[in-house]
């Protein structure tokens, strides 16, 4: 079960920090799963929603513009090409760096989670949530599989899909940004929805 792995307030969202860059593929996806990750470990723990929330929602944009695969990236990228620039791609990827505030919020949700800290109101929500009575009966019957699954499954589909997607693209060429920028990423990120959804159904229903 989840509660042997993570015992302390620390690892437990520490592990949520990583999940948070790893579910880099769309926004509302990666907060949608953190929040559903967090929410089955934390519960022991009595870790305000107030943290949990600033974790899970500064994580999610912010992982999404630093991490050249996804929804956003193709978001960014179209901006490019209607200013009529050439080079969309390499100018995205070259903006990366200078993007101070998801790479702030990367950092500051890193120190917040290891030095305890309680910004604005999670100061108050913390201590509210130190003399919150928790039901003995309560049990964390969720397991890690269950909790990660989805996500890995998600991920390793779409990096196949893009392998996919290149290779037939690049059937007559070489492999170069711009043929990378010129990915229908909008297919890729579908046909990796459909299919992953297919396979957790499939897997889930025979589960049950």
């Amino acid at each position: 079960k989840l509660t042997k792995f993570f015992n302390s307030k620390r690892k437990v969202l520490f592990v949520g920090w990583l999940s948070g860059l790893l579910l880099f593929i769309d926004d509302y996806l990666n907060i949608l799963l953190n929040g559903v990750f967090l929410n089955a470990i934390t519960k022991k723990h009595r870790i305000s929603k107030a943290k949990i929330a600033f974790i899970i929602h500064s994580l999610g944009i912010s992982a999404c513009v630093l991490i050249p695969f996804s929804t956003w990236t193709v978001y960014i990228v179209s901006i490019i090409k209607n200013m009529n620039l050439e080079n969309s791609f390499s100018i995205y990827l070259n903006s990366i760096p200078y993007n101070f505030y998801a790479i702030s919020l990367v950092f500051i949700t890193l120190t917040v989670i290891l030095y305890e800290i309680n910004l604005l109101g999670m100061r108050k929500e913390e201590a509210i949530q130190k003399i919150v009575k928790i039901e003995s009966k309560y049990k964390d019957e969720v397991t890690l599989k269950e909790v990660l699954f989805p996500a890995f499954l998600l991920i390793i589909i779409s990096i196949i899909m893009l392998i996919v997607e290149i290779l037939i693209t690049s059937r007559n060429s070489s492999v170069t940004y711009e043929l990378i920028a010129n990915l229908n990423f909008t297919d890729i990120l579908l046909y990796t929805g459909i299919i992953s959804t297919i396979i957790l159904f499939i897997y889930y229903n025979k589960k049950n």
